[in-house]
């Protein structure tokens, strides 16, 4: 009777036990699919306040926005451009298709954004320059943290205001991949410019070789008297200058305004992305 006891006590232990970790483990597990955060402070620019402040804002923006984010630090970039590790980190660490990579990399003294799937739309070439001459400012002067936080802020607020992208183009073939007119379309390819080049002139060969037979009566056949039909007239013409007109038009300065219109992309690892840097 007593070992009875004994076992059904055990036997009811270890149900709580077994219970407890798969609470544990419930609680461990996300109950949606988190974007990837990532502050990867690989040289060291960074305190752990800064960090963590970072980590935060970049949080929020992420899972506001559903992106991938992520702010990395380097002083190695292994050979590659700076274009080339933001790029390259992003496929490396994430899955998803939207994010940016925000870069600074020392070794190459570079600021990068990195863009890719809808932050194509959102930030435009005009949009990153905007970013990257606010953070600019920041990181020249050593304030790292700074440039970070600048990025992350005109990243959310271009977000905000809306899509700004009308065209978005391959910088490398100059195919044209998207247009807000037009939807996806195939574009000018230097392929296209070429075989249009040619039916041209080819278009324009035949149009002149035609015009050259009718007035040489098929290539030689008929000769035009030029002593018995030729005639010269002398006339005296003279212009007097009356008064001189002047237009003026004002054109617009370019205010650097929120919209962009425009974004350039390159391929990495068969990736399409967006993004720009700047030198410090």
């Amino acid at each position: 009777m007593r070992n009875r006891m004994h076992q059904t006590a055990g036997g009811k232990r270890m149900l709580w036990i077994l219970l407890l970790l798969m609470l544990i483990c419930l609680m461990g597990m996300p109950v949606f699919a988190d974007p990837n955060v990532i502050v990867d402070d690989q040289a060291e620019l960074l305190t752990d306040e800064e960090a963590s402040s970072l980590r935060s804002r970049a949080w929020k923006l992420a899972n506001e926005e559903d992106l991938n984010v992520m702010l990395v630090t380097t002083d190695d970039a292994g050979g590659r451009s700076s274009q080339k590790y933001a790029d390259w980190y992003y496929l490396d660490h994430c899955t998803g298709e939207d994010g940016v990579v925000l870069l600074i990399d020392m070794d190459n003294r570079e600021i990068y954004l990195s863009t890719s799937g809808k932050m194509l739309y959102y930030i435009t070439d005009r949009r990153v320059d905007d970013c990257l001459d606010r953070a600019y400012r920041y990181v020249s002067s050593g304030d790292y943290a700074g440039g970070f936080q600048t990025m992350l802020e005109r990243t959310a607020y271009y977000i905000q205001s809306g899509t700004g992208a009308n065209v978005i183009q391959d910088g490398e073939t100059g195919e044209i991949l998207w247009s807000a007119d037009g939807g996806h379309t195939r574009g000018l390819t230097p392929f296209k410019i070429l075989l249009s080049a040619l039916l041209g002139l080819a278009v324009s060969a035949a149009a002149a070789i035609g015009v050259i037979g009718r007035y040489r009566m098929k290539f030689g056949k008929y000769k035009y008297n030029v002593n018995l039909h030729n005639q010269l007239k002398l006339e005296r013409k003279d212009d007097s200058f009356i008064r001189k007109q002047v237009m003026r038009r004002r054109i617009p300065k370019n205010t650097g305004s929120s919209g962009g219109g425009h974004t350039t992309t390159h391929s990495t690892g068969g990736h399409s992305f967006g993004g720009g840097g700047r030198k410090f």
